[in-house]
């Protein structure tokens, strides 16, 4: 457990073989390229990353347009559970997996490219048809041929749909000028306004003042306007029905390569990652220098897979005062149940190559902390059954996110029996649930502070500060380690180990006087009464010997 210790490998090769070396090194499961800069480039490499990002962004273009979320909401997992199925990749060569994922898309691809480009182009169509419909809907009992209007030389006729409202304002702006109004609706009007081929310049100006413009329809359709809504209506439901039933097809065709798309994504995301990261390896003109670090139990396999190279492997040194960018990497190395809380631990910053994973605390704090903080069995129970749920159902963070949920509820559960509360009840106290807990009697109410009365306070100061001293002496220990580790012997002997006697001393006095019945003045003997009390925890611990008057 906790951070794992690295080794800096280094591999020297002829430039023109470092697409193989990039293939092996891909087979280790952890591999942290140091990144170096250099002038000479490998064309066969910019051909291939070329390749590796111009299939991620069609893989990725495909799954933008289906709307499928790289990781399973919430809400799905619960109700229908997140994909479990699994692609394994072997590979033995860059370029073979590249030629591979192209195959695999190109086939998985076609038929998704094709139905969404059917769909954008239905709904393309759908809107210029709406449009239509709806600029045609007030003229579409007007039985009319505009074309007619068109053919016309020394005169100018067009037709505008009004607010009814602007009629008559429009009557005098026009002037002596014919025209003819139809009332369409209660809101709307139709007009025919006719004059001089000279007066069309003036006829536009005022409707445009009005915010109207001639009537039209586009050319493939109808020049009649009630003929044409007719078909621009017509079409519009059957462009609905099409819609409507190409988007049936697209949903279950994400059921069908769900799976599928997103291994391809996530194998074409790698491929790109790695060649983005070992395109221009360091080195000189011809020879290449591929530098990075491993877990020293990869060691053995890194030699074997780069038996054919010159290779180095060193310790790595920690330099606390390198760049940021120099900085040693951190692999944390934790269990199963214990990984699960490296969540938290990231959400405060990965620990150091040289400082210690605070991981394995955290697994063990956070669920007594929250039990401590939740304590309820009903409740706890329920967390602990949406935790496995998630977990069960789930993959990814979602997955890890089920474990840590499921821990506090487990331990929210063991605190409830504790306080003897179930959803707000006391256990002991309901006629259905007393003869199931009968048998846990010692167990069941022994944390209960219901009542607060002076006992059960004291009883809560107790718990309270023995968990505070805990926490904070692991703190000050792993100081200490630390400082011991990077050899700091003379601030550890002149501020950790002072600090921990004097934090040790202010706590034996919070004890005793808690001990004493909070008589801090009386206990040091000024009042004259001699406090022979026991010290909470510490009496326990070192014996009867040791009063409140002992340890003031």
């Amino acid at each position: 457990m906790g951070l794992a210790k690295l080794k800096k490998a280094a591999l020297i090769l002829p430039r023109i073989e470092a697409q193989e070396a990039v293939s092996k090194l891909a087979e280790l499961e952890w591999f942290h390229p140091i990144q170096t800069t250099s002038e000479h480039l490998n064309p066969y490499f910019d051909d291939l990353l070329l390749k590796a990002q111009r299939l991620f962004q069609d893989i990725d273009e495909v799954i933008r347009a289906l709307g499928i979320p790289l990781e399973t909401g919430v809400m799905v997992t619960m109700f229908k559970g997140a994909p479990k199925e699994k692609t394994d990749y072997v590979i033995e060569d860059i370029q073979d997996f590249i030629a591979d994922l192209e195959d695999k898309s190109k086939a998985a691809l076609d038929e998704p490219k094709k139905i969404l480009a059917e769909q954008n182009r239905v709904t393309k169509e759908l809107e210029e048809f709406s449009n239509v419909e709806v600029a045609l809907k007030m003229a579409a009992n007007l039985n009319l041929d505009l074309t007619s209007f068109a053919r016309l030389k020394m005169f100018f006729a067009d037709m505008f749909v009004i607010d009814s409202k602007d009629e008559a304002e429009i009557r005098k702006s026009i002037g002596d000028l014919p025209l003819y109004s139809n009332k369409l609706s209660e809101d709307k009007t139709s007009i025919v306004v006719i004059g001089s081929a000279d007066d069309s310049e003036k006829i536009i100006k005022v409707m445009r003042s009005f915010g109207v413009h001639p009537l039209q329809i586009p050319a493939n359709m109808p020049q009649n306007p009630s003929r044409a809504y007719s078909q621009a209506h017509a079409k519009v439901k059957e462009l609905e029905a099409k819609s409507a039933e190409i988007t049936k097809n697209v949903e279950k065709m994400k059921s069908a390569i769900l799976s599928k798309i997103l291994s391809l994504h996530e194998a074409a995301r790698v491929a790109k990652d790695v060649l983005e990261i070992t395109r221009k390896p360091g080195g000189t003109e011809h020879f290449a220098l591929i530098q990075g670090y491993i877990p020293d139990k990869m060691e053995g396999k890194f030699k074997k897979l780069t038996s054919n190279y010159v290779s180095i492997i060193e310790d790595a040194q920690f330099d606390q005062y390198a760049e940021a960018a120099q900085h040693l990497p951190s692999l944390l190395t934790n269990k199963s149940y214990t990984r699960t809380f490296e969540v938290i631990t990231e959400t405060q910053g990965l620990p150091k190559y040289n400082e210690i994973d605070p991981t394995p605390i955290i697994a063990f704090v956070w669920p007594l902390f929250y039990g401590l903080m939740f304590a309820d069995l009903g409740h706890g129970l329920l967390l602990f059954g949406l935790g496995m749920l998630l977990r069960h159902r789930g993959n990814g963070s979602i997955r890890t996110w089920g474990t840590l949920i499921a821990a506090s509820g487990a331990a929210a559960s063991i605190a409830g029996l504790g306080t003897g509360e179930m959803f707000g009840f006391h256990l002991l106290r309901q006629p259905v649930l007393a003869p199931i807990f009968a048998p846990l009697g010692g167990i069941v109410g022994v944390l209960n502070v219901s009542e607060l009365n002076f006992d059960q306070v004291i009883k809560i100061l107790k718990v309270s500060v023995a968990i505070g001293i805990v926490h904070l002496m692991m703190a000050m220990s792993l100081r200490l380690y630390k400082n011991l580790k990077e050899g700091n012997k003379l601030f550890v002997y002149t501020h950790d180990i002072p600090a921990i006697i004097q934090f040790l001393a202010v706590v034996a006095l919070i004890l005793a006087a808690i001990g004493s019945g909070y008589d801090i003045i009386g206990m040091f003997g000024i009042s004259g009464k001699i406090h022979t009390e026991p010290v909470p925890w510490l009496t326990f611990v070192f014996g009867n010997w040791l009063t409140v008057d002992v340890v003031a």
